[in-house]
């Protein structure tokens, strides 16, 4: 299933079965990584939330308890 989402997102509709035919190691790899994606962005989100929360409590400002949770900028 999450090959055939990927496929139907990324790919332009004459190869969107390239993806879905595709042999059973290639799928199960394609899964691992997506698993390993939704699983960073997860833990992004939980610690972004986590960081607001205490903030928010220290300074009571939802604005700059969100501009504190945010990671610095890299420029």
């Amino acid at each position: 299933m999450p090959c055939g989402v990927l496929a139907w997102i990324a790919l332009p509709a004459s190869e969107r079965g390239l993806l879905t035919d595709a042999p059973l190691p290639l799928n199960m790899m394609l899964t691992a990584v997506e698993v390993l994606f939704i699983f960073v962005e997860v833990r992004l989100a939980y610690g972004l939330a986590k960081r607001f929360r205490g903030n928010l409590r220290t300074e009571g400002s939802t604005a700059e308890a969100l501009r504190l949770s945010m990671p610095p900028s890299r420029s």
